[in-house]
Order: structure tokens, then C-alpha cells, then sequence
């Protein structure tokens, strides 16, 4: 009897003592572990999705890189390409005045007995870059090469743009542009030399054309504004005079 007593208080002990190792609730003790796995497995998670976006990220300033290379590349490629249209314009601009210079007409040579002491061979003034030019569109507007004189206008006014020859060319330009038919670029033309050079002695002129740039249009009413403006402030000049038989003729039409 007391073996059995005793028996049953060693296992009631050993049931209290595991009790206390254990806590009052042993599911709870599985329990953290399997928490703390899930936590490392949430922060695992955490840092591969950092690690691509990192690797997006890399691959989109790669991207960004080779673009910015690509563009680069691009511009020195354009820059080269104009670099050699302007120095094959200015080979052709040579070649044309060379070529103008060789078919100079030369005066015949006289016949003497005797060479003149007082007759002295003082060679021509050579001409200006810019006056070569303006030569060589005068020389191509006078053969009827109207293109090639808008050509020389243009080089001129692109590569001496304070040269003395400017109001001349812009005139020359527009009498070209008007002999090819378009109308549009000739009135630009003579309205950009009415602009800058409003004193100068092609300002009527000009003036006179831009109304007939504009009749040629189709825009009647602003030519005879245009020639209305010519005979009101200069009706006794050869302009306000053909000025007056335009008009004449516009209104008898309408």
C-alpha cells in the first residue's frame, strides 16, 4: 500500500516536473520555431525582391547608357556629314570661280614697234570672296541660270552676311526667284531687303515687286493695297508710275 502511494506521487512528480520544463502549454513551444522559420522566409523573400529590383534598375541605366552612347555617336556622325557638305560647297564655289576666271575675255594685243614708255600695265584689283560671288550670281541670272544665281545669293548671304553686296543680292534673288515662279521665296526676298535697307535705292523696286509677287498669288487685295501705297508716296517715279497702270489694270479686271 504505501509502494503503491508512492509510486503514484513519483509519477505525478515527474508529470509536474515536465509540466515546468515544458510550460503550461507545450503547442506554444512548437510554435516559435515554425514563427521564426516564417520570418526568415518573409525577409528572404524581402531581400530577392530588392536584389531585382536592384538588377532592373542596373539594367535600365545600362539601357540609358548605350542610348546616350547611340545619340552621341549619332551627333558627331551628323556633325562629320555637314563638316563635308560645307567643304564641298566651298570646293564647288572655288571651282566655279576658277573656272569664271580662266573664260575671261582677253583684249587683243596691239601691235607696236615700239613699247610706249608712258603706257603702264597695272594688273586689275582682284575681286573679294564675297565680291566673286555676288559676280558669279549676276553672271548666272544674265544666262538665264536662275538657280544657280539663287545658289550664289545664298552662299553669299550665308558666308558674308555684312558684306556691301547684300541689298544688291537680296534684289538679284528675288528678280530669280520671281523668273523661276516662285512667288513665295521671291516676296521673302524683296521684303528682306525692304526691311533692312528701307533707304536704299532699290527700296521702290522691291517694293513694286512684292505686289506683283502677290497678284501672282492670288492675293489681289494685298497687291493693290501694296501699289496703292506705291502711288500715294511715290507717284511721280518710274514705280509709282507703272504702280498706277497696274492698278489701272486689276481694277478694270475685277
Amino acid at each position: 500500500m504505501q509502494r503503491c502511494t508512492r509510486n503514484k506521487f513519483l509519477s505525478g512528480f515527474a508529470a509536474a516536473s515536465l509540466t515546468l520544463v515544458l510550460g503550461c502549454n507545450p503547442q506554444e513551444q512548437f510554435k516559435r520555431p515554425e514563427n521564426e522559420v516564417n520570418d526568415l522566409k518573409v525577409e528572404i523573400y524581402r531581400q530577392r525582391q530588392e536584389i531585382q529590383d536592384l538588377a532592373k534598375k542596373s539594367e535600365e541605366y545600362r539601357k540609358a547608357a548605350a542610348d546616350e552612347r547611340t545619340k552621341e555617336n549619332q551627333f558627331r556622325a551628323d556633325t562629320q556629314e555637314s563638316l563635308r557638305q560645307i567643304k564641298d560647297s566651298t570646293q564647288a564655289m572655288s571651282n566655279r570661280i576658277n573656272s569664271a576666271a580662266t573664260q575671261r575675255p582677253t583684249t587683243p594685243a596691239r601691235t607696236q614697234t615700239r613699247p610706249d614708255p608712258n603706257y603702264s600695265t597695272a594688273p586689275a584689283a582682284e575681286l573679294q570672296p564675297d565680291e566673286q560671288l555676288f559676280a558669279m550670281a549676276e553672271k548666272d541670272f544674265n544666262a538665264g541660270n536662275y538657280s544657280n544665281a539663287v545658289d550664289a545669293v545664298d552662299n553669299l548671304l550665308k558666308y558674308f552676311p555684312d558684306s556691301d553686296n547684300i541689298m544688291e543680292a537680296l534684289y538679284l534673288k528675288g528678280r530669280a526667284l520671281m523668273a523661276l515662279k516662285s512667288y513665295v521665296k521671291a516676296q521673302e526676298s524683296f521684303q528682306k531687303l525692304c526691311t533692312s535697307f528701307p533707304s536704299s535705292d532699290k527700296y521702290r523696286a522691291a517694293k513694286l515687286n512684292i505686289g506683283k509677287c502677290q497678284e501672282a498669288q492670288g492675293n489681289v487685295l494685298a497687291a493693290i493695297n501694296t501699289f496703292e501705297d506705291i502711288v500715294r508716296l511715290y507717284s511721280t517715279s518710274p514705280e509709282g508710275r507703272s504702280a498706277k497702270d497696274i492698278l489701272q489694270d486689276l481694277k478694270n479686271n475685277r
